[in-house]
Parts: C-alpha cells; structure tokens; sequence
C-alpha cells in the first residue's frame, strides 16, 4: 500500500522499497519495530509536522506540594495521553507577576527540573517558594497526532524508517561479508551500510532544513 494507514502497513511499505519479496530482507520483527520507534521518535521530536508548541496553566494543589512532584498528565486531565514531547519553559503566574523577571535563574532551573515529566518543578514541598493556590504556566512541545493513523503516510517518516531499516539490515550482514551464496551472489553488508548512513544523513539534514520548527528569538 502506497499510502500507508497503519504501524504494519508502514513496515510492509518499506521493506518493498528496500526490495522485499524479491529480495530476502534479513532483519529480525523486533529490529524492524526498533527501527520504525526510533523513526517515530525523531518525527515527532524534530519535525515541525510532528508537533506544536502550547501554553497550559497548572494551580498548585496540596497533593502536588506533599507529594512534591507534579504529574503533567494528570495536572492536564489526562488531555495529551502522553503526547507531551518536551518543556520549554515554566512561568509564575500570580497576583505579583508584574514584579518577577521571568528571565531570573530560578525560574529558567525549573525547566530542567521538568525533563522528567513525573519529577519536581523546583521548590515544591513544605517551606517552598510554590504554595498551593499558585499557578504556573508551562510553555511545552505537544506531539500532534492524537492517533497515529495519521502520521504513517508522511513523506519523511516513510523515508527515514526505510533508510533505518536498511541500516540495521546492513549491519546484520556485515559479519557475512565475502561469503558466496548459491547462484554466485556475494553478500556485502557494509556497502548497505554506508549507502544507509548517506541516506539517512541527507534526510536529517532535509528535515532540519525544511521542516525543523524555526529557532525562537527574544526581543528586549
């Protein structure tokens, strides 16, 4: 299928690229799931089509200070179903916002104290700088498919899952190199392997160039 719908449909589109059932595409199933993940996770992380940027607000409660840690999937109500990708940046929004500079160290640590998703967000706990009642705004990556039916015909991700597979597909046959199969055919993985990696390279750098979300740019 040209256009495909599904997680197998993908799979089955690029190992015909790759030339498969006239040629015997040795890669095990697990290797090939491995591969289509990575692709998945590179899409939606660096690729524009994959993702927008959001802003949410979330009120401190007690639960959250005596636990001391904020579950953004459950701060939400369960909205993104794991789609959050990343956090760019966590503000204050209280009744004194006017009067903090929301460029202040304190409050840009909180972003790498949001990396994890289901640890802290800076002074949570008794005697913290965040109470309950306090709200922060959170400035994040959200991935854009609510279903993934609707990311399997992208042009990119057909392309680089094809490329990946290739790889693995090379590096597997690397340890048979010079060994003379039936017919007179003799195997040459790393070949596979380097025409993979330009590939792949040529995609990345594609991706970055014309699909990559454009750099922010502060104006003061």
């Amino acid at each position: 299928m040209a256009k495909p719908q599904s997680r197998n449909q993908l799979i089955d589109y690029c190992l015909r690229r790759l030339g498969h059932p006239v040629i015997e595409i040795n890669i095990d199933d697990e290797q090939i799931e491995d591969r289509l993940d990575d692709a998945l996770q590179m899409f939606m992380e660096y690729n524009s089509e994959g993702s927008s940027r959001i802003a949410q607000f979330i009120e401190i409660t007690e639960a959250m200070i005596t636990n001391k840690y904020i579950d953004l999937n459950a701060a939400f109500g369960g909205a993104y179903n794991d789609r959050i990708l990343s956090v760019n940046r966590v503000f204050p929004i209280n009744s004194d916002t006017s009067s903090v500079n929301f460029f202040d160290l304190k409050y840009q640590m909180r972003l790498n104290d949001l990396n994890d998703l289901h640890t802290g967000i800076g002074d949570l706990g008794a005697g913290g700088e965040l109470s309950a009642g306090d709200k922060i705004m959170i400035e994040m990556f959200v991935s854009t498919a609510t279903s993934l039916a609707n990311v399997y015909n992208n042009m990119f991700l057909k392309e680089y899952t094809t490329s990946l597979i290739k790889l693995q597909w090379g590096e597997n046959l690397v340890k048979f190199d010079g060994i003379t199969l039936p017919g007179g055919v003799t195997l040459n993985g790393r070949q596979i392997v380097e025409d993979a990696k330009q590939e792949i390279e040529i995609i990345r750098q594609r991706m970055f160039n014309e699909y990559d979300t454009p750099v922010d740019f502060f104006v003061g």
